[in-house]
Formats: C-alpha cells, sequence, structure tokens
C-alpha cells in the first residue's frame, strides 16, 4: 500500500495481523518541499514519480507480533461418565496468555459463553446434557469486551450420560396367614441390580441380573412392600410402587353341647368360632364317620 503523509504527520497502522512489514520512504529528490506541479523551481525538483531508482530512499522491517492464545479443552477426571440430572466438570488450560490480567470469552458447542479468568479454568456448563454422549468443543473466543480473536482452540470433552434406573414394585393380593405369596419387581438401566427392599418392618437387598423378577414373602400380618432403592452398574435411584399384602387369620372354633338323652329326643351342640371372618362353613362328623 503507497501513502504519502505530510510533514510531521504520525500515520497509524490500524487492524495489522501479525507477520513482517517493511516500510519504504522515498524522498522524491524534493528537498525544498514543494508541490510537483510548482515549476517555478529549477528543474530536479520534485516530479510525483516516486521512483527507488531515481529518488533517494530508505527501507525498515518492522516485526508486529499478536499474541496467540492456546486453548485446549477437556473433561476432568471423573466425569467421563455420569448418571442423568447430573453436571460434568471441564476444563480449559491456556498457554501463551494470561487470562488472569485478560480474560477471554469462550464460547462452547453447547451455545454458551464461559469467562475463563485462569488456567486451568475449571467449569461446570450451564445446561445439565441429556442421557447418550455429548460433546463439548470450543468454537470460538475473543478477549473480554473485545471482538478480536485471540488464537486457536483444541481438544474435545466428551461425557457419557447414563439413565437413572428404575424398580417397580407389584402384586396385591390376599393370603391366609401361614401362606405365601410372590412379588415382582420391573427394573429398567443396565444390568447387575441391587434392590433394597421393604415390608415397613425389614429391609433386605436382592440382586438381580433381568429385568423382571419374583420374590415370595410369607408375611404374618397386612403388609406392605416397597422398593427403597435401586442401583445398576452405573446409577442409583429411589424405588416406585406398593404391593400391599391382606394377611386373614386361620378360623378356628369350639364345639360344646355335652349331654345325655334318651333316643329319639335330640339336644343342642354350640359352635364358638373364636378367630376368622364370617360367615363360615363348618364340616364335622358323627361318632366319627
Amino acid at each position: 500500500a503507497n501513502y504519502s503523509p505530510f510533514s510531521g504527520e504520525v500515520f497509524t497502522f490500524s487492524n495489522l495481523p501479525a507477520g513482517t512489514y517493511t516500510v519504504r520512504l522515498i524522498d522524491d529528490s524534493n528537498v525544498n518541499e514543494v508541490n510537483y506541479d510548482n515549476d517555478s523551481f529549477a528543474d530536479g525538483y520534485g516530479d510525483g514519480t516516486f521512483n527507488i531508482n531515481t529518488d533517494c530512499y530508505i527501507e525498515q522491517q518492522l516485526v508486529v507480533e499478536q499474541p496467540e492464545a492456546q486453548l485446549v479443552l477437556s473433561t476432568m477426571t471423573g466425569s467421563e461418565e455420569l448418571c442423568e440430572g447430573e453436571l460434568p466438570w471441564l476444563q480449559i488450560v491456556t498457554s501463551n496468555w494470561d487470562p488472569a490480567a485478560s480474560p477471554l470469552e469462550v464460547k462452547l458447542s453447547d451455545g454458551e459463553t464461559y469467562l475463563v479468568n485462569s488456567s486451568p479454568f475449571q467449569f461446570q456448563p450451564n445446561n445439565i446434557p441429556s442421557v447418550g454422549i455429548t460433546q463439548y468443543t470450543i468454537t470460538g473466543f475473543v478477549q473480554q469486551g473485545t471482538t478480536c480473536n485471540k488464537g486457536t482452540a483444541s481438544g474435545t470433552a466428551t461425557v457419557e450420560v447414563h439413565p437413572l434406573p428404575t424398580a417397580t414394585i407389584f402384586g396385591d393380593g390376599e393370603l391366609c396367614l401361614g401362606e405365601s405369596r410372590d412379588l415382582g419387581i420391573e427394573l429398567t438401566g443396565t444390568a447387575p441390580w441391587n434392590v433394597t427392599i421393604s415390608d415397613g418392618t425389614n429391609t433386605w437387598n436382592e440382586t438381580y441380573t433381568t429385568t423382571l423378577n419374583f420374590f415370595t414373602v410369607s408375611p404374618v400380618e397386612n403388609s406392605s412392600y416397597q422398593v427403597l432403592s435401586v442401583s445398576d452398574a452405573y446409577c442409583s435411584n429411589t424405588g416406585t410402587g406398593t404391593a400391599n399384602i391382606t394377611v386373614h387369620e386361620l378360623p378356628t372354633v369350639n364345639l360344646t353341647g355335652n349331654a345325655e338323652i334318651c333316643e329319639g329326643e335330640s339336644t343342642d351342640l354350640t359352635f364358638d368360632f373364636t378367630a376368622g371372618t364370617g360367615p363360615w362353613t363348618v364340616t364335622f362328623t358323627e361318632n366319627g364317620v
């Protein structure tokens, strides 16, 4: 680019990228600084053609340096695999730049912008990643308060989010005291599962490797069974559902009415039901028959 400054003028080059530049100053041999079209002076004064072959000139090389920050994004140890609803921890390491003195506004592929003011800069994204694999990259960054791109970025932060396991118990029913009944548990997630079950009084654990499972109970009183917690190969969660079992007591009856009668006469015998819920059906024998 060519420019003809006035005497004493300071010229500023704007928006120069980093590089090596040659500045050449040509005098045009016009010691009296008159315009080239002024012919009242002797020949040999400035003619307006700046020619390094015929005019005096000087050259100087200038090196323009622009600091280039280098940013590397990564996933922090322990955040490579998460459970649904959790936020990962990410890290940005900055080199060739002091982010504490001059923070950087860094935009990630999640569409959010983060102010990096230290190195390493450890942070959690603004939004919870969805179930599956999420990859974060740096899409651009500028010095805080400017629009000037300040360098290059590399690295991918990969996070795998596992869904929370579920455990649903079922199997409402009725039984008599001393009987048993199967209750079911339906599972989702990744095997194996460890399930904590409660009947309201006792708590125990079961381990399963399939999604549909059954276990046997023999309660001695009315009981409600619940899954307190479930964990799979990756995550843990609370259970859902309730299995209500009603336990009926065994009926008991006493027969009374000893008596002596004459042939052809009759007497009353009494059935006294001391347990159970009516109506009752009674089967009895006479003389063992």
